[in-house]
């Protein structure tokens, strides 16, 4: 069990996948490559299984610069 100090911030779960969830749907309707898409949603899906939230945010962040 990971203890936090109240002074760090953990990203919300629900907040990213649900703004990844949008982002990846805007790419995928302008028809842009998808060989990066691809791997940052294989990322995205590690982040999840390792509970890594702050990597996801990151890629979250990638992900918007694409559109």
């Amino acid at each position: 069990m990971t203890i936090y100090s109240e002074d760090y911030f953990k990203p919300d779960w629900n907040e990213i996948i649900k703004d990844f969830s949008k982002v990846q749907t805007k790419i995928w309707n302008k028809d842009l490559m998808c060989a990066n898409i691809i791997k940052i949603n294989e990322k995205f899906n590690d982040c999840i299984y390792r509970d890594a939230p702050n990597e996801a945010q990151e890629l979250l962040y990638r992900l918007q610069n694409l559109v």
